[in-house]
């Protein structure tokens, strides 16, 4: 989890901190995995994107000197690269190389303020921009026309896809709810805790579960 210019891990059955690394970074908000044991992590202050090695919780600067705060970002692991969204007017989707942190430009969109990323497994890619508080998915490369998944959020947040699922996750930080869109409508839900929680089946209907 980021904390300011901190990574925390918590251990999953009992709760308990149990990772920390001081990174010094100005603002930690976006993180991902890859496949050998690193994560990445986005300082959108700083405009720069960090590695941790989990298993020494050592940590160096991977990539720097970005054009545009870089928010959310996710691993892909067929370009093995890391492809991260940016903050600001006519916001950026770039890609950042495992080889060798060479970053380059996936797409330059029409929309504002782009603050999350998720990755279907068939390469399907969705974000979410607080510009018209709304989810868009797009092709593996971003060459198609997005398609709109859902709009009316209220500045939508970092989002998660669930591929055992088949839901979408969208945490609104403007009215601290949770959604999920079941783009299978044999999926259910179920609620822990009293988070305000929202299930779509259609994106023209929400449904609030008490």
């Amino acid at each position: 989890a980021c904390c300011g210019g901190k990574v925390l891990g918590f251990d999953l059955i009992t709760g308990l901190q149990v990772f920390s690394v001081n990174l010094g970074a100005t603002f930690l908000n976006g993180i991902t995995h890859d496949n050998s044991g690193n994560l990445f992590v986005t300082d959108f202050s700083a405009k720069k994107i960090y590695r941790i090695k989990i298993a020494t919780q050592t940590f160096n600067l991977f990539a720097q000197n970005l054009t545009q705060s870089p928010n959310g970002i996710i691993y892909d692991a067929p370009s093995n690269s890391l492809v991260f969204v940016s903050w600001g007017s006519s916001a950026k989707i770039k890609r950042c190389s495992l080889l060798d942190s060479t970053v380059t430009t996936l797409l330059t969109t029409s929309y504002t303020n782009i603050d999350g990323i998720a990755r279907k497994a068939n390469g399907d890619f969705y974000i979410s921009t607080w510009g018209t508080n709304s989810v868009y998915k797009y092709n593996n490369d971003f060459t198609t026309t997005p398609t709109l998944i859902v709009s009316g959020l209220s500045s939508p947040a970092d989002i998660y896809y669930n591929d055992l699922t088949d839901t979408l996750a969208i945490p609104n930080s403007g009215n601290n709810t949770l959604i999920v869109l079941a783009t299978n409508t044999q999926t259910s839900c179920s609620i822990q805790d009293s988070i305000p929680f929202f299930v779509i089946q259609d994106p023209r209907t929400i449904a609030k579960l008490q």
